[in-house]
């Protein structure tokens, strides 16, 4: 049975070395095994919580996520390996930030792009009962209950995004402990927020970039 207690870092790189460094000197303490600690990083941890979950939603990889997304693009008009990179950014930075899709479509002609990509790889998904990674915060929200998860430590995280906050928040409700800590610090149960005109200048950024591709194909 999997541990009810984490350690969540950004990447898999941080989530061994943390791992690592929270195992005890074995000959120091003359035991034959120990328990370490359920250091894990952020996309392995969802990926985790989403496999307990009683769901036919199926989680694609990123290579899978990134072929869907070609087939999509080469379909268009709009033939770019450019334009897929940015449709796969647009639809992390849609996710992990909670940006509602109406607020996009007024009064911007140069993201209907996206939004025209994004619809077609939506209606695929959903059509086949995929997910990816960036929608699973989202996701979970429904399936809280099943996660029975005691407490979270988010370790050396710059800023957690509004999508993990939304989540962290509904498992604090439930009784879940959920602090960060930076390395050679304290645990503090102070979240980092980012302005949500920051997020739309640079996908609105993006889809002007993407404007002037088109134009030059």
């Amino acid at each position: 049975m999997l541990e009810k207690s984490y350690i969540i870092t950004p990447n898999k790189r941080l989530a061994r070395h943390w791992e690592r460094s929270f195992r005890p000197n074995k000959s120091a303490t003359n035991q034959s095994a120990w328990v370490t600690k359920n250091v894990l990083s952020l996309e392995t941890w969802l990926t985790i919580c989403w496999q307990k979950c009683k769901t036919p939603k199926q989680l694609i990889s990123s290579y899978q996520e990134k072929a869907i997304w070609q087939n999509i693009v080469s379909s268009s008009l709009y033939k770019n390996s450019d334009i897929t990179e940015a449709a796969i950014n647009f639809h992390r930075l849609i996710n992990e930030y909670e940006i509602e899709i109406a607020h996009l479509q007024q009064g911007n002609e140069s993201i209907s792009l996206f939004l025209s990509l994004y619809d077609s790889f939506k209606k695929y998904c959903a059509k086949k009962n995929l997910i990816t990674i960036n929608e699973i915060p989202r996701l979970l929200r429904g399936h809280i209950e099943e996660l029975e998860i005691s407490s979270i430590t988010f370790m050396a995280f710059d800023e957690l995004t509004p999508a993990i906050q939304s989540l962290t928040k509904l498992l604090k409700s439930g009784g879940c402990k959920i602090t960060t800590m930076t390395p050679n610090e304290k645990p503090s149960a102070t979240k980092c927020y980012i302005g949500f005109d920051k997020i739309e200048e640079e996908i609105f950024a993006a889809a002007l970039w993407a404007k002037k591709l088109m134009a030059a194909n």
